[in-house]
């Protein structure tokens, strides 16, 4: 693929294009190969300008939060990476709707709603990467899922267009339908008044239960597999006896099983080796057939 970096940079005049970019600078596993280029609009107009340029290109792009849920190929990706985490990450509050453009960080957005003493995010409490991100996999913790408080959303299409999508309807861990040819730009949120001190109480008690139950001190993407109906990915892999279990530099954590972690030195194939030994010992073991819960990127 032939890209006219020099045009992406004259479409972007307050945004910023780093060509060959490696995207394990740029992913929670520390892992991955490079891209054609990694770009960081700074407002929706860029974005817009940006995708009509590489839609007509026949360019292929990807558009990525904080890279927290991604497994990106040691071989890289041959396209457009375009990057929405801090250069979009407008919160603001509007009685009791929130708005959010895509890139603010969960975590923080969730710190920005109890502090407004407004409930219904405070068990998001502690997942990692962005309000798109979120939107996207309908993230969700202890029974509560991000959907659930979605009013509306403001998208771009491959096309260009501005579009905003009132009352989307979510599934587990899938978004709403239609998204993989949109690109998300914002949320609006519509939450309930409550008690600030009690929404700190829930949120305290959900974050000292990650750092008890999860190994937030080493690289990983969070939860590998989505849980099957009735039941937890990470018992069954606990179950089976695997954790632990190591190819070259990836690990099932001996913290929680459904996390696979970075000791240092993994490639992304070592990752993808391991994720497909423990699906394919639980398929043989219990004729489940597990559900990617982490997004890979590129050729394994």
């Amino acid at each position: 693929m032939r890209l006219d970096v020099e045009r992406i940079i004259r479409l972007l005049p307050r945004g910023k294009v780093f060509p060959d970019e490696p995207l394990s600078r740029h992913t929670s596993f520390g892992v991955g190969g490079r891209c054609s280029a990694l770009v960081l609009p700074s407002n929706v107009d860029e974005i817009v300008s940006l995708v009509q340029y590489l839609t007509e290109e026949e360019a292929p792009f990807i558009v990525i939060g904080k890279g927290t849920n991604l497994l990106v190929s040691d071989r890289g990706y041959e396209g457009v990476v375009i990057k929405l985490a801090d250069n979009l990450s407008l919160v603001e509050q509007n009685g009791e709707l929130l708005f959010a453009q895509s890139g603010a960080s969960l975590s923080k957005l969730v710190e920005f709603a109890i502090e407004h003493s407004l409930s219904g995010l405070e068990k998001l409490a502690g997942i990692p990467g962005t309000v798109g991100g979120a939107v996207w996999m309908n993230a969700g913790a202890y029974g509560a899922f991000f959907g659930d408080r979605v009013a509306s959303v403001e998208v771009v299409s491959f096309s260009g267009e501005r579009l905003t999508i009132d009352n989307p309807r979510f599934s587990y861990r899938a978004g709403f339908e239609g998204k993989e040819k949109l690109i998300i730009t914002g949320v609006y949120l519509e939450l309930t008044p409550g008690d600030k001190t009690v929404l700190s109480s829930v949120a305290s008690d959900i974050l000292e239960k990650r750092r008890k139950n999860q190994p937030l001190d080493m690289r990983s993407a969070g939860c590998v597999f989505k849980n099957p109906p009735g039941d937890s990915a990470g018992r069954i892999i606990d179950w089976l006896g695997l954790k632990g279990k190591r190819v070259g530099g990836a690990q099932v954590s001996p913290v929680h099983a459904n996390f696979i972690v970075n000791t240092g030195n993994a490639t992304a194939s070592d990752i993808y080796d391991l994720i497909n030994l423990v699906r394919n010992k639980v398929f043989e073991k219990t004729q489940i057939a597990l559900s990617l819960e982490v997004v890979t990127v590129g050729r394994f």
